[in-house]
C-alpha cells in the first residue's frame, strides 16, 4: 500500500481551517445568502454559494487542470543480466490533464437548497520506452515471476481516467458558514500495455482495473472573505464509500495467452477541499477561478496489479492503492 501521509496532511489541514475559521469581517458584514449581487458601492456581499436565499437557481461551469499522483515505486520487469534495465511504475507521470466539472443548485426552501454535480477527466496517460540488451533474460514481476528473452527495449504505456457524480442537500447555518450532506458516485478506471520491441519471441501484457464507489458524503461550505464585488469561498467535503472495484490481467506469447482476474467489494474513503474565489461582473453572472485537492484511498490501480498476478493460476488482485488530484479550475457561475 502507498504511503498516504502527504495527502492526508493536507486534507486534514483544510479542514482544520474550514472548522476554525472566525473571520472577524463576517461579523460586521451583511452578507445575505444565495444569489449574485449587484456591483454597487450599497451592495452586500453574498455568503457562500450553494445555499443563499436571494437565487431561486445557479449553476457552474468550470475548465478544470487536475494533476494525478504517481505511482508508487515497484519494478515490473528488469533485465536478470543487467538489473539497471528496468520499468519501474514511478517512472510514469501522468501530468496535468483538462476535464470539466458542472452543476446545478436550486432553492428547495428558506435556509435549504439542492445542488446537482458532474466532474470528469479522461485523458490521464504516459509512455516508457526502456533500452534493453536482446536476448538478455527479462523478469516480469508476477507472482510467481515470468521469464522472457528481451528485444531491443520493453515499450510500456498506462492511462487512468475519472468520472463524478453526486447530489448534495446544503442547509444555511449563519451568514457565513453552511453544511450538506449527499450522495456521491465515483469511476476510476485504468489500463496498461507493455510489450517488447523486436525480440525473437512475442510478449505482451496487458491489464484493466475498474472501480465503482457509491455512498455518503457530509461537508462544509464556508465564506472566508467577502466585499461588494468579491469573494472567497472555501468548502470541504468527506465521506466512507463501498467499492466495487476487479482486475483483468493478460498475458500473450506465442504459445499461448492466459488470462488472471480478482475482485472485491470493500470500504473506500474520498476527501475533497476546494478554495473559489469570483467576482461579480453583472447582477446575474460571475467569473469564478480556484483549487482543488482529491484523495481516493483503498482503490484498485492498474500499476499495483502485476505484483500480485498470478498467471498459472489465474487470479490476481490488489484493491489498497490510494490516489491523490490537486489542480486548478476557471469558469463562470450564472444563476437567477
Amino acid at each position: 500500500m502507498r504511503q498516504t501521509t502527504g495527502p492526508f496532511q493536507l486534507m486534514l489541514v483544510g479542514l482544520v481551517a474550514l472548522v476554525t475559521t472566525v473571520a472577524p469581517s463576517h461579523a460586521q458584514a451583511t452578507c445575505d445568502g444565495l444569489g449574485c449581487v449587484e456591483c454597487s458601492t450599497d451592495a452586500r456581499c453574498s455568503g457562500f454559494q450553494p445555499t443563499r436565499r436571494a437565487a431561486r437557481w445557479s449553476a457552474t461551469v468550470d475548465a478544470i487542470f487536475l494533476d494525478r499522483s504517481d505511482p508508487s515505486s515497484g519494478i515490473l520487469a528488469f533485465n536478470t543480466e543487467e538489473p539497471n534495465e528496468r520499468l519501474d511504475a514511478n517512472d510514469f507521470d501522468f501530468g496535468v490533464q483538462p476535464g470539466v466539472d458542472v452543476s446545478l443548485g436550486c432553492e428547495l426552501k428558506s435556509c435549504w437548497g439542492l445542488e446537482i454535480r458532474y466532474f470528469g477527466v479522461n485523458d490521464w496517460d504516459d509512455s516508457q520506452l526502456i533500452s534493453t540488451t536482446s536476448d538478455d533474460l527479462l523478469q516480469f514481476n508476477a507472482a510467481p515471476p515470468v521469464f522472457v528473452e528481451s528485444g531491443n527495449s520493453i515499450a510500456s504505456t498506462f492511462a487512468s481516467r475519472l468520472h463524478n457524480a453526486e447530489v448534495n442537500i446544503t442547509h444555511e447555518v449563519c451568514d457565513w458558514l453552511g453544511l450538506l450532506a449527499g450522495f456521491r458516485f465515483l469511476e476510476l478506471n485504468e489500463k496498461g500495455l507493455t510489450s517488447l520491441v523486436d525480440a525473437d519471441s512475442a510478449f505482451a501484457y496487458g491489464v484493466t482495473t475498474s472501480n465503482q464507489l457509491y455512498g455518503g458524503q457530509l461537508g462544509a461550505i464556508t465564506s472566508l472573505w467577502c466585499s461588494e464585488c468579491f469573494q472567497i469561498d472555501a468548502v470541504a467535503k468527506a465521506g466512507i464509500y463501498g467499492n466495487h472495484s476487479q482486475h483483468d490481467g493478460l498475458l500473450a506469447t506465442n504459445a499461448a495467452t492466459v488470462v488472471a482476474r480478482g475482485s472485491d467489494d470493500r470500504t473506500a474513503f474520498i476527501g475533497e477541499i476546494a478554495l473559489t474565489g469570483s467576482a461579480c461582473i453583472t447582477r446575474c453572472l460571475k467569473l469564478r477561478g480556484g483549487y482543488r485537492l482529491l484523495w481516493l484511498d483503498e482503490v484498485a490501480l492498474a500499476t499495483d496489479q502485476l505484483a500480485v498476478t498470478n498467471f498459472n493460476d489465474g487470479v490476481g488482485y490488489h484493491g489498497s492503492g490510494d490516489v491523490f488530484y490537486h489542480g486548478a479550475f476557471a469558469g463562470i457561475e450564472l444563476c437567477h
